[in-house]
Protein backbone atom coordinates (compact mmCIF):
# COMPACT_ATOMS: atom_id res chain seq x y z
CA UNK A 1 0.00 0.00 0.00
CA UNK A 2 1.62 3.49 -0.68
CA UNK A 3 2.30 6.01 1.66
CA UNK A 4 3.40 9.75 2.56
CA UNK A 5 5.50 10.87 4.87
CA UNK A 6 5.17 13.89 7.03
CA UNK A 7 6.82 16.46 9.71
CA UNK A 8 4.48 17.67 11.85
CA UNK A 9 3.58 19.00 15.16
CA UNK A 10 7.35 18.08 15.94
CA UNK A 11 6.33 14.39 14.75
CA UNK A 12 7.34 12.50 11.69
CA UNK A 13 4.16 10.37 10.46
CA UNK A 14 3.64 8.20 7.87
CA UNK A 15 0.15 8.06 6.37
CA UNK A 16 -1.52 5.66 3.84
CA UNK A 17 -4.66 8.55 3.89
CA UNK A 18 -2.95 11.48 1.22
CA UNK A 19 -3.25 14.59 3.21
CA UNK A 20 -3.50 17.22 1.07
CA UNK A 21 -3.47 19.79 3.97
CA UNK A 22 -0.09 18.57 4.99
CA UNK A 23 1.17 19.06 1.67
CA UNK A 24 3.54 21.66 2.76
CA UNK A 25 4.97 19.48 5.80
CA UNK A 26 5.52 16.64 3.12
CA UNK A 27 9.11 14.70 3.17
CA UNK A 28 10.39 12.95 0.02
CA UNK A 29 12.35 10.10 2.18
CA UNK A 30 10.48 7.46 3.05
CA UNK A 31 10.62 7.23 7.28
CA UNK A 32 10.83 3.33 8.70
CA UNK A 33 10.32 4.43 12.49
CA UNK A 34 7.89 7.10 12.36
CA UNK A 35 6.58 8.76 15.70
CA UNK A 36 3.18 8.51 14.60
CA UNK A 37 1.21 6.11 11.90
CA UNK A 38 -1.83 6.65 10.06
CA UNK A 39 -3.45 2.92 8.82
CA UNK A 40 -6.34 2.54 6.72
CA UNK A 41 -8.54 -0.62 7.90
CA UNK A 42 -11.56 -2.42 6.21
CA UNK A 43 -14.46 0.26 5.36
CA UNK A 44 -16.44 0.53 8.09
CA UNK A 45 -20.25 0.67 8.38
CA UNK A 46 -23.45 2.70 9.40
CA UNK A 47 -24.44 0.42 12.11
CA UNK A 48 -21.60 1.25 14.10
CA UNK A 49 -21.48 4.17 16.47
CA UNK A 50 -20.96 5.53 19.83
CA UNK A 51 -17.42 7.36 21.16
CA UNK A 52 -15.11 5.44 24.01
CA UNK A 53 -12.15 7.32 25.30
CA UNK A 54 -9.90 5.64 27.31
CA UNK A 55 -6.20 5.90 28.28
CA UNK A 56 -4.84 3.84 25.63
CA UNK A 57 -7.62 4.19 22.81
CA UNK A 58 -10.01 6.60 21.53
CA UNK A 59 -12.67 5.37 19.09
CA UNK A 60 -15.53 7.35 17.51
CA UNK A 61 -17.54 6.90 14.42
CA UNK A 62 -18.67 9.10 12.28
CA UNK A 63 -21.50 8.11 9.65
CA UNK A 64 -20.28 10.58 6.82
CA UNK A 65 -16.99 9.98 7.36
CA UNK A 66 -15.74 6.14 9.58
CA UNK A 67 -14.60 4.69 12.21
CA UNK A 68 -11.32 6.02 14.01
CA UNK A 69 -9.37 4.96 16.57
CA UNK A 70 -6.62 6.41 18.40
CA UNK A 71 -4.04 3.93 19.94
CA UNK A 72 -1.32 5.02 22.68
CA UNK A 73 -0.96 8.28 20.78
CA UNK A 74 1.20 6.18 18.19
CA UNK A 75 -1.65 5.40 15.91
CA UNK A 76 -4.35 6.29 13.84
CA UNK A 77 -6.66 3.67 12.48
CA UNK A 78 -9.15 4.80 10.03
CA UNK A 79 -11.60 2.59 8.77
CA UNK A 80 -13.57 4.57 5.87
CA UNK A 81 -17.03 4.56 5.49
CA UNK A 82 -17.06 7.03 2.09
CA UNK A 83 -14.08 7.60 -0.30
CA UNK A 84 -10.42 7.82 0.79
CA UNK A 85 -10.45 11.56 -1.22
CA UNK A 86 -13.57 12.53 0.81
CA UNK A 87 -12.41 15.96 2.60
CA UNK A 88 -15.02 14.36 5.52
CA UNK A 89 -12.72 11.58 6.51
CA UNK A 90 -9.51 14.44 6.82
CA UNK A 91 -11.81 16.92 8.65
CA UNK A 92 -12.17 14.28 11.66
CA UNK A 93 -8.89 12.74 11.26
CA UNK A 94 -7.02 16.26 11.46
CA UNK A 95 -9.69 17.18 14.38
CA UNK A 96 -10.94 14.98 17.22
CA UNK A 97 -8.43 12.15 16.27
CA UNK A 98 -5.00 14.55 15.86
CA UNK A 99 -6.22 16.30 19.53
CA UNK A 100 -6.77 12.56 21.09
CA UNK A 101 -3.58 11.49 20.14
CA UNK A 102 -1.60 14.96 21.14
CA UNK A 103 -3.48 14.50 24.31
CA UNK A 104 -2.21 10.41 24.73
CA UNK A 105 1.47 11.70 24.57
CA UNK A 106 0.70 14.83 26.62
CA UNK A 107 1.26 17.25 24.51
CA UNK A 108 -0.50 20.71 24.50
CA UNK A 109 -2.46 21.32 22.09
CA UNK A 110 -4.96 25.11 21.80
CA UNK A 111 -7.64 25.23 20.68
CA UNK A 112 -6.58 28.59 18.70
CA UNK A 113 -5.93 30.50 15.55
CA UNK A 114 -2.09 31.99 15.62
CA UNK A 115 -0.34 34.49 13.28
CA UNK A 116 3.24 35.73 12.81
CA UNK A 117 4.16 38.78 14.20
CA UNK A 118 7.95 39.57 13.57
CA UNK A 119 10.46 36.94 14.34
CA UNK A 120 7.63 35.16 17.20
CA UNK A 121 3.66 34.71 17.08
CA UNK A 122 0.42 35.47 18.90
CA UNK A 123 -2.05 33.23 19.73
CA UNK A 124 -6.24 34.10 19.85
CA UNK A 125 -8.56 31.93 22.14
CA UNK A 126 -12.15 31.62 22.34
CA UNK A 127 -15.53 29.44 22.56
CA UNK A 128 -16.85 28.69 18.99
CA UNK A 129 -18.19 31.91 17.65
CA UNK A 130 -15.59 34.02 19.50
CA UNK A 131 -13.63 34.90 15.98
CA UNK A 132 -10.69 33.46 16.27
CA UNK A 133 -10.67 32.63 12.70
CA UNK A 134 -12.07 35.56 11.34
CA UNK A 135 -9.88 38.41 13.10
CA UNK A 136 -6.82 35.76 11.93
CA UNK A 137 -7.67 36.41 8.30
CA UNK A 138 -8.37 40.14 8.99
CA UNK A 139 -4.27 40.11 10.11
CA UNK A 140 -3.37 37.98 7.17
CA UNK A 141 -4.99 40.60 4.79
CA UNK A 142 -3.18 42.86 6.83
CA UNK A 143 0.29 41.05 5.85
CA UNK A 144 0.40 38.98 9.12
CA UNK A 145 1.86 35.60 7.85
CA UNK A 146 -0.88 32.44 9.11
CA UNK A 147 0.80 30.32 11.52
CA UNK A 148 -2.29 27.66 12.49
CA UNK A 149 -5.53 27.50 12.49
CA UNK A 150 -8.07 25.56 14.89
CA UNK A 151 -5.86 23.21 16.12
CA UNK A 152 -2.13 24.55 17.34
CA UNK A 153 0.52 22.34 19.39
CA UNK A 154 2.61 24.29 21.67
CA UNK A 155 6.17 23.43 22.81
CA UNK A 156 6.85 24.12 26.23
CA UNK A 157 10.27 22.13 26.81
CA UNK A 158 12.39 25.46 26.66
CA UNK A 159 11.96 28.67 28.59
CA UNK A 160 9.96 30.27 26.11
CA UNK A 161 6.44 28.40 24.80
CA UNK A 162 6.99 28.08 20.72
CA UNK A 163 4.26 26.90 17.77
CA UNK A 164 4.74 24.49 15.73
CA UNK A 165 3.07 25.82 11.64
CA UNK A 166 0.14 24.12 10.78
CA UNK A 167 -2.11 23.47 8.38
CA UNK A 168 -2.22 26.61 6.22
CA UNK A 169 -5.91 26.92 5.61
CA UNK A 170 -8.72 29.02 7.76
CA UNK A 171 -12.32 27.75 7.92
CA UNK A 172 -14.35 31.35 7.56
CA UNK A 173 -17.91 32.46 7.31
CA UNK A 174 -19.23 33.64 3.85
CA UNK A 175 -19.76 36.83 5.93
CA UNK A 176 -16.23 37.52 6.87
CA UNK A 177 -14.75 36.42 3.08
CA UNK A 178 -17.44 39.14 1.53
CA UNK A 179 -15.74 41.90 4.37
CA UNK A 180 -12.32 40.84 3.52
CA UNK A 181 -13.50 40.88 -0.41
CA UNK A 182 -12.16 37.42 -0.64
CA UNK A 183 -14.71 35.32 -3.01
CA UNK A 184 -16.34 32.27 -1.92
CA UNK A 185 -15.53 31.05 -5.70
CA UNK A 186 -14.05 27.49 -5.71
CA UNK A 187 -13.97 27.01 -2.15
CA UNK A 188 -14.79 24.08 0.00
CA UNK A 189 -17.93 24.15 2.36
CA UNK A 190 -17.55 23.15 5.50
CA UNK A 191 -18.98 19.45 6.72
CA UNK A 192 -21.54 21.08 9.30
CA UNK A 193 -21.79 24.48 9.12
CA UNK A 194 -22.88 25.17 4.94
CA UNK A 195 -22.27 29.07 5.22
CA UNK A 196 -18.68 28.27 6.32
CA UNK A 197 -16.19 27.72 3.83
CA UNK A 198 -12.12 26.54 3.62
CA UNK A 199 -9.91 28.85 2.36
CA UNK A 200 -6.22 27.42 1.37
CA UNK A 201 -3.39 29.81 1.63
CA UNK A 202 -0.71 27.57 0.47
CA UNK A 203 0.14 29.06 -2.79
CA UNK A 204 0.28 32.06 -0.98
CA UNK A 205 3.84 31.75 -0.22
CA UNK A 206 3.44 36.03 1.71
CA UNK A 207 0.42 34.61 3.67
CA UNK A 208 1.83 31.22 5.68
CA UNK A 209 4.54 30.99 8.20
CA UNK A 210 5.02 27.52 7.54
CA UNK A 211 7.86 28.21 5.43
CA UNK A 212 9.46 29.09 8.78
CA UNK A 213 12.15 27.02 10.21
CA UNK A 214 10.71 24.55 12.80
CA UNK A 215 8.78 26.57 15.42
CA UNK A 216 7.94 30.08 16.19
CA UNK A 217 8.46 31.46 19.76
CA UNK A 218 4.91 32.30 21.30
CA UNK A 219 5.14 36.04 22.57
CA UNK A 220 1.19 36.85 24.12
CA UNK A 221 -1.91 35.22 24.52
CA UNK A 222 -5.63 36.65 23.67
CA UNK A 223 -8.63 35.49 24.40
CA UNK A 224 -11.17 36.62 22.80
CA UNK A 225 -14.55 38.25 23.61
CA UNK A 226 -17.31 40.64 22.50
CA UNK A 227 -18.09 43.69 23.92
CA UNK A 228 -16.66 47.94 24.07
CA UNK A 229 -13.09 47.46 22.77
CA UNK A 230 -10.46 47.42 25.12
CA UNK A 231 -7.24 44.89 25.42
CA UNK A 232 -6.72 43.96 29.29
CA UNK A 233 -4.18 41.89 30.77
CA UNK A 234 -5.24 38.44 33.33
CA UNK A 235 -2.99 37.16 36.07
CA UNK A 236 -3.60 34.67 38.74
CA UNK A 237 -5.81 31.89 39.19
CA UNK A 238 -8.56 33.89 37.50
CA UNK A 239 -6.30 34.40 34.60
CA UNK A 240 -5.54 30.29 34.02
CA UNK A 241 -9.02 29.39 34.45
CA UNK A 242 -10.05 31.54 31.95
CA UNK A 243 -7.25 30.42 30.04
CA UNK A 244 -7.93 27.09 29.75
CA UNK A 245 -11.61 27.55 29.70
CA UNK A 246 -11.09 29.24 26.28
CA UNK A 247 -7.84 27.28 25.04
CA UNK A 248 -9.60 23.61 25.54
CA UNK A 249 -9.96 21.52 22.41
CA UNK A 250 -12.64 18.70 23.44
CA UNK A 251 -12.52 19.06 27.09
CA UNK A 252 -14.20 15.69 27.86
CA UNK A 253 -11.19 13.58 26.32
CA UNK A 254 -8.95 14.83 29.30
CA UNK A 255 -10.63 13.19 32.42
CA UNK A 256 -10.79 9.83 30.53
CA UNK A 257 -7.68 9.75 29.46
CA UNK A 258 -6.21 10.77 32.71
CA UNK A 259 -4.56 13.87 31.46
CA UNK A 260 -6.44 17.03 33.55
CA UNK A 261 -3.70 17.64 35.99
CA UNK A 262 -1.06 17.38 33.20
CA UNK A 263 -3.05 20.06 30.92
CA UNK A 264 -3.76 22.50 34.16
CA UNK A 265 0.31 22.30 34.59
CA UNK A 266 0.92 22.71 31.16
CA UNK A 267 -1.52 25.58 30.67
CA UNK A 268 -0.11 27.38 34.10
CA UNK A 269 3.46 27.07 32.64
CA UNK A 270 1.98 28.79 29.51
CA UNK A 271 0.38 31.40 31.54
CA UNK A 272 4.16 31.62 33.77
CA UNK A 273 5.83 32.09 30.13
CA UNK A 274 4.16 34.46 28.36
CA UNK A 275 1.22 37.61 29.22
CA UNK A 276 -2.58 36.70 28.07
CA UNK A 277 -4.83 39.37 27.77
CA UNK A 278 -8.38 39.34 27.04
CA UNK A 279 -9.10 41.23 23.98
CA UNK A 280 -12.51 42.33 23.71
CA UNK A 281 -13.81 44.19 20.21
CA UNK A 282 -18.05 44.94 19.12
CA UNK A 283 -18.81 42.62 16.50
CA UNK A 284 -19.78 45.33 13.99
CA UNK A 285 -17.73 44.91 11.18
CA UNK A 286 -17.39 48.65 10.70
CA UNK A 287 -14.97 48.61 13.46
CA UNK A 288 -12.87 45.60 12.65
CA UNK A 289 -10.06 47.56 11.18
CA UNK A 290 -9.90 50.06 14.26
CA UNK A 291 -9.57 46.40 17.04
CA UNK A 292 -6.64 45.36 14.49
CA UNK A 293 -4.96 49.04 15.25
CA UNK A 294 -5.59 48.49 18.73
CA UNK A 295 -3.65 45.35 19.00
CA UNK A 296 -1.06 46.06 16.26
CA UNK A 297 -0.04 49.36 18.31
CA UNK A 298 1.15 47.41 21.20
CA UNK A 299 3.51 45.10 19.09
CA UNK A 300 6.26 47.21 18.46
CA UNK A 301 8.47 45.17 20.85
CA UNK A 302 7.60 41.53 18.94
CA UNK A 303 8.16 42.78 15.75
CA UNK A 304 11.46 43.93 17.35
CA UNK A 305 12.07 40.28 18.83
CA UNK A 306 12.32 38.55 22.33
CA UNK A 307 11.17 40.43 24.81
CA UNK A 308 7.51 40.91 26.41
CA UNK A 309 4.98 43.16 24.75
CA UNK A 310 4.39 46.32 26.36
CA UNK A 311 1.08 47.01 24.92
CA UNK A 312 -0.67 50.33 26.42
CA UNK A 313 -3.22 48.76 27.79
CA UNK A 314 -4.93 49.03 31.40
CA UNK A 315 -3.93 46.12 33.40
CA UNK A 316 -6.35 44.02 35.58
CA UNK A 317 -5.19 41.21 38.84
CA UNK A 318 -7.43 38.39 38.77
CA UNK A 319 -4.96 36.70 41.13
CA UNK A 320 -4.41 35.00 44.22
Amino acid sequence: MPSWTYSYAGLRVVSELRIPEWEVFGEEEPCDHPDVRITLEDPASGAEGGETVRPEEVRFFVPEAGRFRVCEGREIRVAPAVGLDAPEIRLFLLGSAWGALCYQRGLLVLHASVVQVGPGAVAFLGPSGAGKSSLAAGLVAQGYPLVGDDLCCIDLAGQVPRVHPSAPRLKLWSEALGRLGWSTEGLARDHVRVDKFHVDLKDLKDRVATGAPGTLALRSVYLLEWGQQEVVRLSGVGGLRRLIRSATYRPGFLGPLGRTATYWEQCAKLARAVPVWEFRRPRDWSQASAAIDLLAGGWDELRRGPGAASAATSERRSGL
